[in-house]
Parts: C-alpha cells; structure tokens; sequence
C-alpha cells in the first residue's frame, strides 16, 4: 500500500475540513505525544508511530470523509465507508508490522490520538458542537477494525499453536514453539518458560529483537517462579520507581502435569503494567495448554518407544495409544478447556476460604474483648473479604455450570404467592435497620405454573439484594401479575434507590460488571455475577428480564416466566 491513502474525487471534496485541521497539525502531534508520555510510553521508542504526520493526515482525511458522507448513518456507516476505515487501519498495522509492535500497542496510540484532535477541534471549533459526537463514532469504528483484526491474529495465532505439536522431534522445540506462539497471543516485552528437572532449570527466552536470554538484557524475579512453583497459582508483580526506566512488571503462571509443576511460563514488561483479568485467565489456559502439549509429545515418545519394542511391552504400548488419544482429544477441546477452568480454579479456592472464614469468625469471637479494637477490625476485614471472595467463587462456579448445560431444572407446581412472599421476608433481613418500607402485591388471578421453585427464587433474591444493597431510604415493592395475553408471569422489584446512569445501563447484565457509586456511600460489594446468573437462568427456563432506571429515583427490574411451562 502506498504512504499515502489513496484519495479519489469524492474525497478531494474534504478538503476544507482537512486544511482547517492541518492549521493545527502542530497542536495535534504535540498533544499526541504529551498523552504517550503521561501514559508511561517513554521508555518504549523504539515502538513510536512511524511518520505521525502522514498518519494524523490520513486520519483527518478519513474523518472528514466520515462526517461529510455519513451523517444519516453514522452508527452504522456504508460499506463504502467502513471499507475505506479498514484499509486505514491495515495501512497502519502494516507500516509498524516490521517492527513487531503489537496491535494493542498501535490502537492504545490511536486512542491518545483521537483525545489530541478532539482538543483541537473544541478548541478552535473546527466543527460545530452537534458535529462532535461524530468524531467519536469515527474512532469507535476505528478501534472496532483494530479489535476485529487483533481478534483474528489471536485465533489464527491460538490454532497454529496447537497444530505442529505432534510434529515437532524433541522437548527443546516443544518449548520454544510454546515461547514462540505465547509471544504472538499476549502482549509483552518478552516471554520466558522456565522449565524443571529434578534440581536443576533451563530457560527460554524470546522476544521481538531475537536477542538469546542473558539476565542482563532479560531480567527474572526469581522470587516470583519460586512461589509459583511451591503455591501452584499465578503471581503477578509490577516494580514502580522514581526512574520510570527502571520498572517493571511480570506476571507468571505454572505448566502442571499430574500434580507437579514441570515448567513456569511469564510475561515480562520493561515498564510499569497493570495486568488485568483477561491477560492472567490467557496466561493461565496457554499454561494449561502446554501441560497439555508437553504431556502429549512425552506420551508420544513413550509411543514411539514402545512401538519400536512392541515385542516386550505389547501390553503398554496399548495403555500409551490411549493415553495420547485421550491426550489428542483433549487438544481438540480447547474451547471445553476453556469453560471448565474457571470451575476448576475456583474450586481449588474454596476449600482454604472457608478455613480463612471460619478461623477468623472463631478468633473474632473467641478475642472480642480481648485485643485492641483496630486488631478486631482488622480480623472484620479479613472475615468480611473472605465472605466476598466466597460469594463471588460461587457465582463463578454457578455461571460456569449453567453454560456447560450441568444445571438440572426441576419441573414441578411452584406456588408464585409463597415466592412473593418468602422474597419480602428475605428482603426485611437484608435491610437491615435502614428507614425502608417493605410492600408487596400480588395478583389473585395469577395462577400456580410448572417450574423450578429454587432456581425461581434465586433469580429473585439476586434482584432483591441489589434493591436492598442500592436502597438507603424510601420503598421497596415486589409484584406479581398474570399476563395472559401473553401466556407469562411477570414479576417486579421497584426500589426508590440511587437508580442507574444511562451510559452504566447497557453494564448491567454484563459479567463481573461494578457500576461506582462511591458518591452514596455503598460500601458493599457484589460478584458482578448476579444478574449476569438471573439472566441464564431465565433464559434456560423460557422467560425473560429487563428493567427501567432513573438515576437518583430508583431502579424497576421486571422478569418473565411462561404460564404453561411443562
């Protein structure tokens, strides 16, 4: 592709908006790069924008493109003009491809470049103010072509490294296919597998220079594989100093075959990172992954082995055929991996929480009198974030088991009266000795139906605690009415709550979703997961949920259930 975009007539015509903007194109690149550097990019030169006036001029170019032609559909632009946007971004992508910068590295830069021209243009009113909302939808479609591309490099990536594994001769290229091909998934300044025989460990080391491991040029928190190793989870550390050259972040996870781990693989950051929930749980299914390969490419060699003295061991050679088969489904089902290993990690959890829970409710009781009030307070924390923790590994292990298809629904009479009623009891403990006024109402004509009364309840009590929990004063109501018209029952909890934001609205029924209200001192926190988990639940049993919010008034949910399900 040319350094230029390609400009046909119908884009000469923009040349008024982008001759207004290049006026500024000295405040554009200077308020582009002061972001870099508030961002902590500094320490990264050698992965800068190439040539940022050519792309700051095609961005314009585009834009104005955008806004010239797109006005009536600018959510959901032509196929014209979300070609146009995609071949921008690949021009992009491939101007910085040789340098091995990563896709999320270009697009964090494009969305600093994208705060520097809304500057300029509400500075110098380049556009009218209506005009402005625009300009973000341009850049959202930008960001959503650099996500789609990214998206395809990792499922491209995610296959070819399971492809060659049982190609590959011997452990050593298993294991720099596996540095290799975590380097092309995760974002990082370097990757390292270091791996375990008996007392001794080898590493291996890859990164975009092709530099060979030295621990000069590729340092290791010795520290952190040690605990990793002995604790058997992930650990993650971020080092910050008064020389921001000097940080660094490294998280690493453990490669375990049969209760022993045989390899640690990390990511490390020659800058100060914050990791975040996605890239440990990626970190974590590529370590499952390649305890996976490893133990395939062991088995086949046993294979191998037999196979060549099938004569004596006949009988294992057998038992090793299927073990790899096994092994080689296993490989195929990685999306399965996926979902259970979630369920698995939490379940490893469990067991030490409730110790931690127990023994520090016995020793807050056991020392209430006993030990200086901020040592029981501390104790309160730690029994009080036990109890969160708790409470969010069993939202996960039941979201997990209700996409698996493991949870059995009962088909039996439910009486919808005695679920109003035991929620409006449920709901008088959960508030507590705050000023709220419980009601409830309830339909005489809305008859009993076909169901699962506990999955019912809990969908409403998830309900009922988020009124509970967002309701300082006022009125809570549960209802229950028959819409036969429609053949369902619908129930309602109408709180006169803090209510909800419009732009927190669409985060509702999202996993692991946290909306702020720190302004009405609501101390309390939840999963994330409860209405993500009321949402499957009503789903898998025929029904529906939605709701109404007026910020600072209260929140309505209502939720459906079918009348005549058998």
């Amino acid at each position: 592709m040319d350094q230029k975009l390609y400009l046909n007539s119908e884009v000469r015509r923009l040349g008024h908006f982008v001759n207004r903007c290049e006026r500024y194109m000295d405040d554009i690149l200077f308020g582009w790069e002061k972001n870099m550097m508030d961002r902590e990019y500094i320490d990264q030169q050698n992965r800068i924008i190439e040539a940022p006036s050519i792309t700051i001029k095609n961005v314009l170019i585009a834009l104005g493109y955008f806004i010239d032609n797109e006005k009536e559909s600018f959510l959901n632009p032509s196929d014209k003009c979300k070609k146009m946007i995609r071949d921008l971004v690949l021009h992009i992508v491939q101007k910085h491809s040789h340098r091995g910068t990563k896709i999320h590295h270009i697009q964090d830069r494009i969305i600093l470049l994208k705060y520097s021209i809304m500057e300029v243009i509400t500075k110098w009113k380049v556009l009218e103010e209506h005009e402005l909302k625009y300009v973000g939808a341009f850049f959202d479609h930008v960001i959503n072509q650099f996500t789609d591309i990214a998206v395809n490099d990792f499922q491209t990536a995610f296959e070819t490294l399971a492809r060659p594994i049982l190609n590959l001769n011997n452990y050593d290229e298993l294991c720099g296919e596996i540095v290799s091909k975590t380097c092309s998934l995760l974002p990082q300044d370097y990757c390292s597998l270091v791996t375990f025989y008996n007392d001794t460990h080898s590493v291996r080391i890859s990164d975009y220079t092709g530099e060979l491991f030295s621990e000069l040029m590729h340092p290791i928190d010795w520290e952190l594989i040690d605990k990793v190793r002995k604790e058997k989870i992930t650990y993650m550390k971020t080092v910050r100093k008064k020389d921001r050259l000097q940080d660094w972040a490294q998280i690493s996870g453990p490669i375990e075959i049969n209760n022993k781990v045989v390899g640690v693989l990390s990511l490390h950051y020659r800058s100060a990172h914050h990791f975040d929930y996605d890239e440990q749980k990626m970190l974590e299914i590529l370590c499952r992954q390649a305890a996976v390969s490893i133990h395939t490419l062991k088995l086949y060699k046993k294979l191998s082995y037999a196979y060549q003295n099938s004569k004596f061991v006949n009988e294992e050679l057998r038992l090793t055929k299927s073990r790899l088969e096994e092994s080689n489904k296993n490989l195929l089902e990685l999306d399965r991996l996926k979902s259970m290993f979630i369920a698995n990690i939490s379940h490893e959890l469990k067991t030490p929480l409730n110790t931690i829970i127990g023994f520090s409710e016995l020793l807050m009781s056991s020392l209430e009198d006993k030990i200086p009030e901020q040592n029981l307070k501390d104790l309160n924390n730690i029994y009080q974030s036990g109890k969160y923790l708790l409470r969010l590994i069993n939202d996960i292990l039941d979201l997990s088991k209700i996409e698996a298809g493991k949870v059995e629904f009962e088909n039996e009479e439910v009486d919808l009266y005695e679920i109003v009623l035991n929620g409006a009891m449920t709901l008088r403990s959960l508030i507590g000795d705050k000023n709220i006024e419980i009601k409830y109402n309830f339909d005489p004509y809305l008859p009993k139906i076909m169901g699962d009364e506990t999955r019912i309840q809990q969908v409403l009590y998830n309900i009922i605690g988020n009124a509970a929990k967002f309701t300082n004063e006022g009125s809570i109501t549960i209802s229950a009415r028959a819409d036969f018209e429609n053949q369902r029952a619908i129930f309602s909890v109408e709180d006169t709550g803090i209510g909800i934001k419009k732009e927190d609205q669409s985060k509702v029924f999202e996993r692991f979703a946290q909306i702020s209200n720190k302004q009405f001192n609501i101390e309390e926190k939840g999963s994330g997961l409860g209405m993500t988990i009321a949402k499957e639940l009503l789903s898998r049993m025929g029904g529906e949920i939605w709701f109404k919010s007026t910020y600072k008034k209260g929140t309505t949910f209502y939720f459906s259930l079918p009348l005549n399900k058998q």
